[in-house]
């Protein structure tokens, strides 16, 4: 059975076709008072320069976007109305965000002796980049893969197995979490919670329309 969505969009903020989720506003208002004001701006700059290059990839294979939704769980680019994306098309706008902040940690290891900042900007570039490539839904990882067995299996078939995956991830990451002590234990912990709702909300089909791609 399908969800009403339509209360669930009302309670978004939009900035003309940018929608910005009570989620998200939570997520980052967290991390403006948790981290510093240097870290926080070039985690921004980093995420901003990752979802560009999804938008960028999307133009550049003339794939029309509608609306991008920032939420707790990533970005959502959602397609024009009946817009279906070949696997190919699909695998390469998933890779592009994170193939771009692979590419900024190069050049940021390059440049650190010169610009020492450049140091941890590319440490921010390349964390994103391999959180991003875990093949857990809604993550990058997880669409590349889907879309490359959809090449061997029917679209659902390969969404069902890369989310059997995704259960199989994020149970092993709540069993390292109670086998870990101290500080750590918690923040695993919340992060498998943060994996799991995001798998979740992929099972029931929430983000899961032929009509919407999503990324992280």
């Amino acid at each position: 059975m399908k969800r009403d969505q339509s209360v669930y969009l009302t309670r978004a903020l939009w900035l003309g076709r940018v929608r910005f989720t009570p989620g998200f506003l939570f997520l980052a208002a967290l991390l403006f008072y948790q981290s510093s004001s240097t870290f926080l701006i070039s985690f921004l700059i980093a995420a901003a320069l990752h979802e560009f290059s999804h938008i960028g990839m999307a133009a550049l294979l003339h794939v029309s976007v509608r609306t991008l939704s920032m939420t707790a769980f990533g970005c959502v680019l959602s397609l024009a109305d009946g817009a279906l994306i070949p696997n190919g098309k699909l695998l390469l706008i998933s890779a592009a965000g994170p193939l771009t902040n692979l590419g900024i940690a190069a050049l940021c290891e390059a440049a650190s002796d010169a610009v020492p900042v450049a140091a941890l900007f590319g440490a921010e570039n390349l964390l994103l980049a391999l959180f991003n490539l875990l093949p857990v839904f809604p993550l990058d990882g997880a669409v590349m893969l889907s879309a490359a067995l959809s090449s061997k299996l029917l679209p659902e078939q390969a969404e069902r197995w890369v989310c059997g995956l995704s259960l199989v991830l994020v149970a092993a990451s709540v069993a390292a979490a109670l086998l870990l002590h101290g500080s750590a234990r918690p923040r695993v912990f919340l992060f498998s919670l943060w994996l799991a709702v995001g798998v979740v909300q992929k099972m029931e089909g929430r983000s899961c329309q032929l009509s919407f791609f999503q990324v992280k």
